[in-house]
């Protein structure tokens, strides 16, 4: 029996965020090679989206929050012991199964380093969350992570009820500008069940290219590049 690779999106309805999903999951298939893997893809939407049927379209109960931050939702709405998560602006160049056979043992994110914030504290300094006491905790860390490629062990991640630790940082910002910010609070409050992926595999295209798996145009956006700010500040 095939191993089923789990790949998950969170979208909203309009149009444009599901033409660049449908093209990300066009590159997804074009490059995979694996005999012994299955491809089964996921797009969680507040509303019912009109997709291929061979994507599983999730309806999130979760309307009370922010739809970037339902993220924090998709262990529980997958109901599967692992997932690949991708945000809609990632290109895939290479067969997904490697990404998917990188083992994070028992840590509970596999993320790779954010190319252009460097540590905790330019991200409270960029984001102005100094004043915000859960978001200083971790201060003193050195690394921060690009959340829009993950890999999650969804297993752990219902064990310790780590939607509810989110929920905990969500809840101190949601009344202030700072509740569009979610990606800070994984690289706090996860810091320690971080493992770390080589940046290839979320890679933003800059003047040192090198061979990549997944282009990720994160950051600042223009005409030229995919369009996708739904989780981009």
């Amino acid at each position: 029996m095939k191993d089923k690779i789990n790949i998950c999106y969170v979208i909203n309805d309009h149009p444009d965020y599901i033409k660049l999903t449908l093209e990300s999951i066009e590159f997804i298939k074009k490059f995979f090679r694996s005999k012994k893997h299955i491809l089964s893809f996921y797009i969680i939407s507040e509303e019912s989206i009109n997709l291929p049927d061979d994507i599983i379209n999730i309806i999130s109960p979760y309307k009370n929050i922010p739809l970037l931050w339902q993220r924090m939702y998709i262990p529980e709405l997958l109901n599967v012991d692992k997932v690949i998560f991708l945000d809609s602006d990632t290109v895939t160049k290479t067969c997904i199964s490697k990404l998917w056979n990188i083992d994070i043992g028992n840590k509970l994110l596999g993320l790779s380093p954010h190319y252009c914030t460097f540590s905790i504290q330019e991200m409270l300094d960029h984001y102005n969350l100094n004043n915000f006491s859960l978001y200083n905790e971790k201060k003193n860390l050195k690394q921060y992570y690009n959340c829009g490629v993950a890999i999650i062990n969804c297993k752990l991640w219902r064990s310790i009820k780590a939607e509810k630790i989110c929920l905990k940082y969500y809840n101190q910002i949601k009344s202030t500008p700072h509740w569009m910010n979610d990606e800070p609070t994984y690289n706090v409050c996860f810091s320690d069940l971080i493992f770390e992926i080589d940046d290839k595999w979320n890679h933003f295209p800059r003047g040192d290219y090198k061979r990549v798996y997944i282009t990720h145009y994160y950051g600042t956006y223009n005409k030229d590049k995919p369009y996708h700010n739904e989780f981009a500040i």
